[in-house]
């Protein structure tokens, strides 16, 4: 792969040297936001996945103890047509069975109170992902490469990107500035600076 520079497309792209003071580091911080955030994103999804699959546990263990409960209560006895209270054995097997069902109870409870802000917690943060995201997309494969490995972690260096595109070192670093200029203008980076309120960027 090498570096052949469209004319025609960067001649309509922003120019670094039109930043104003501020808009380049800011941009560089979103799109250092925009990767943590995708990363915590999967972790999120796995932690909401996993309790999920607990909570489904919990549900079933739920529902066969309050069967097995049932059967107990009415097949050991009723059905049995034994009169007289029942045993201590029985009665401690009850109550042993209740109180597994309470703690299964709780701990369900807990577990989908849990579920719910971890969903409340992922859909902010697909929510601030959205912009950056649209914008990325616009770009080439190499562009948003170049991009992703700049500002995702582990960072790499311009040289280490150049080698992996078959580019110069300047020749990725010119590149970078460019695109830094093409999301800060599609983000309206400098409009969001000079807002009083915050923008979510």
């Amino acid at each position: 792969m090498t570096h052949t520079e469209d004319a025609s497309k960067l001649a309509h792209e922003p120019s670094i040297t039109t930043l104003p003071e501020g808009v380049y580091s800011r941009t560089e911080g979103i799109l250092y936001r925009h990767y943590r955030n995708l990363a915590k994103l999967e972790r999120l999804d796995a932690e909401i996945a996993e309790l999920e699959e607990q909570a489904a546990y919990l549900r079933s263990e739920l529902g066969r103890g309050i069967t097995l409960q049932v059967r107990s209560g009415v097949s050991r006895y009723e059905n049995l047509g034994v009169a007289e209270s029942p045993d201590p054995e029985l009665e401690t097997m009850t109550l042993r069975s209740e109180e597994r069902l309470e703690r299964l109870e709780i701990r369900l409870a807990d577990t989908n109170a849990h579920l719910v802000n971890l969903k409340l917690k992922e859909q902010d943060l697909r929510r601030q992902t959205v912009p950056v995201e649209a914008v990325l997309n616009t770009l080439t494969y190499e562009d948003r490469l170049i991009i992703a490995k700049r500002y995702d972690l582990p960072q790499w260096s311009f040289s280490e990107i150049g080698q992996l595109v078959q580019w110069s070192r300047s020749s990725v670093h010119r590149r970078v500035k460019e695109l830094i200029a093409i999301v800060a203008e599609a983000l309206d980076v400098r409009k969001s600076m000079e807002s009083p309120f915050k923008t979510g960027l």
